[in-house]
């Protein structure tokens, strides 16, 4: 990402009124807020799904697209919206004399880039919110993306006309838990189409042992069941490095010896009895971080990670912020970032479990950056999942663990 301030780069006219497309590069954050900006005036964007070559510009995955065949209909200069844009936030543009990509890279009219639907923002405010979680939350919104959203209070969420709105985001909450009607009436939202965006204690109201907003369950909730979220992380391992049985066996007519599982390295580990983990557990919380910047591994095809490295320095804070605690995502639950990074090991280490998760053989697990990390929480946060996303009928639930917050100051049920 392109560092804090402005290049002083940027040259206002320099979009190119007879292009075929117009791109901006999705590395840089306030390409987010270029898009939305954007689509405020009507203009109808599409975005990168990976990394695409036109015309000898190199962008990332994430970027923008603006095509004039989309905005047939637009009312006004659309190149000179764009440059208005693109000056406001000091965003160089790329003026594309060609839709084709060389060799097997996208071309403009493939599907690598998909159309946005414009945002109708609500931002859940009042009530149980935490005035901290709502204020950062709104300043992000309205000082540094610069789009249009609206305030509602929490405690109207159960009567109030959602259909006017596609994303919710809920902040989080200093206590109080979510009644009924309240879980019912998003549930519905959500599934006719809603997107709904919940952080810390926010997400905490919808991941409770029987939840039907969300799959993503709290780690003392799952101490019974642990085989089935160790199974996605192996699952994910697999998939990151493309793993597949060897071609003789995948092609043969006769039917080949039993095939490799992903538990396989594990299948010889016990565990220790749920009466004991939950002991552990009650234990490992006392010691969890207030302050500390931990790694996270990030998974560079999906979508909500674009514009980020597959290393994400994330601030593991306590205190007044809150948290949803530890989130376990499942197979079926998307977890595009997990906390902990793999990387060889220096030694041929067998595959081992560290706490709760896997750790695949020749591979050593990296958590802490900065910052005190007692072993025991470190072995309780490694590959929990810090942000997760999952489809709920024709709408989507997008969940952010936030921090854990520590005993003393927690005024709800510990988690």
């Amino acid at each position: 990402m392109r560092a804090p301030g402005r290049s002083n780069r940027r040259a206002a006219g320099e979009v190119e009124a007879s292009a075929v497309a117009w791109a901006i590069d999705g590395v840089d954050d306030r390409a987010v807020a270029a898009a939305a900006r954007l689509m405020e005036h009507g203009v109808r964007v599409r975005v990168a799904g990976e990394r695409f070559e036109l015309g000898g510009a190199e962008l990332a995955r994430g970027s923008l697209l603006l095509l004039p065949a989309d905005n047939a209909r637009f009312a006004g200069d659309l190149a000179a919206r764009i440059d208005a844009t693109a000056d406001e936030l000091d965003l160089p543009v790329v003026s594309l004399t060609t839709g084709l990509g060389d060799g097997d890279l996208p071309d403009i009219g493939g599907g690598h880039f998909t159309l946005l639907e414009p945002p109708r923002i609500a931002l859940a405010s009042r009530g149980y919110v935490s005035t901290l979680g709502f204020g950062e939350i709104w300043h992000l919104l309205d000082q540094k993306i610069g789009i249009r959203h609206s305030h509602l209070d929490f405690d109207t969420l159960d009567f109030a006309d959602l259909r006017r709105y596609n994303v919710l985001v809920l902040p989080n909450l200093w206590w109080g838990d979510l009644e009924e009607s309240t879980r019912k009436s998003l549930e519905a939202w959500v599934e006719a189409g809603g997107t709904l965006v919940a952080v810390a204690g926010g997400a905490a109201q919808l991941t409770g042992k029987d939840s039907s907003l969300s799959r993503v369950r709290r780690l003392p909730d799952v101490l019974d069941r642990l085989d089935d979220f160790e199974l996605a992380v192996l699952r994910e391992w697999m998939a990151e490095r493309s793993v597949l049985p060897p071609a003789d066996q995948t092609w043969s007519h006769v039917l080949a010896e039993e095939p490799e599982y992903p538990w396989s390295d594990l299948a010889a580990l016990t565990r220790p009895s749920t009466a004991e983990l939950e002991r552990r557990d009650e234990w490992q919380r006392m010691f969890m971080p207030q302050g500390a910047m931990l790694a996270a591994r990030v998974d560079q095809r999906h979508w909500l990670t674009a514009g980020t490295g597959p290393v994400l320095p994330v601030l593991f804070l306590a205190g007044y912020y809150g948290s949803a605690g530890v989130l376990m995502a499942e197979s079926g639950v998307e977890a595009p970032i997990r906390f902990g990074v793999l990387s060889p090991s220096d030694d041929a280490t067998a595959a081992r479990r560290v706490g709760w998760g896997p750790v695949p053989a020749g591979q050593d697990l990296h958590l802490r950056m900065s910052g005190l990390l007692w072993p025991e929480a470190a072995v309780r946060i490694a590959n929990s999942a810090f942000v997760t996303r999952e489809c709920r009928g024709n709408g989507q639930v997008i969940l952010s663990s936030g921090a854990e917050e520590p005993r003393s100051y927690q005024r709800r049920a510990p988690v």
